[in-house]
């Protein structure tokens, strides 16, 4: 008897995880997007759909000197990117990712610490996808979907 009970809680507690888990990934009931109230009028989110062809390339370590005033010292923004393509691409964007760095690093060079503290993930991405659009000239050009931000470090 004990290990029915057993079996059968076993059962629910995977199909309650199972549900969570797809209404997670889904974006369903409490995960819905504008479901929760964000302090950051920005915080538009950009759904990133990973198919099963989805290849994801990373670019490490972009170091980005920030403007600063003459009476400060020097400000640096490290920041790991990633690439989402297909597989038909990855090979592209893997060949590209110097020019891509480059990009990265002259869309954000201009910008100040405070201008930076003060943008979300979200801008900081739409930034970056501008100058990458600009590079190829077209969006049909670009090689890859969409760019994320892996890891962002202000100093």
């Amino acid at each position: 008897m004990k290990g029915k009970l057993t079996a059968a809680a076993s059962v629910a507690l995977a199909l309650v995880a199972g549900g969570a888990g797809t209404a997670w990934m889904t974006g369903a009931g409490p995960f819905a997007k504008g479901h929760h109230v964000s302090a950051n009028k920005h915080s538009e989110t950009h759904a990133i759909v990973a198919l099963p062809d989805s290849r994801f390339v990373t670019l490490d370590q972009l170091v980005v000197m920030l403007r600063v005033p003459e009476t400060t010292r020097s400000r640096y923004l490290a920041m790991d990117l990633v690439f989402h393509t297909d597989a038909k691409k990855e090979k592209q964007v893997k060949e590209h990712l110097p020019l891509l760095r480059s990009t990265a690093y002259r869309a954000l060079a201009d910008y100040s610490a405070e201008d930076i503290r003060e943008m979300s993930v979200d801008e900081l991405t739409d930034v970056l996808q501008t100058a990458f659009r600009g590079v190829y000239g077209t969006p049909s050009a670009v090689p890859f979907h969409d760019v994320q931000i892996g890891k962002q470090m202000l100093e």
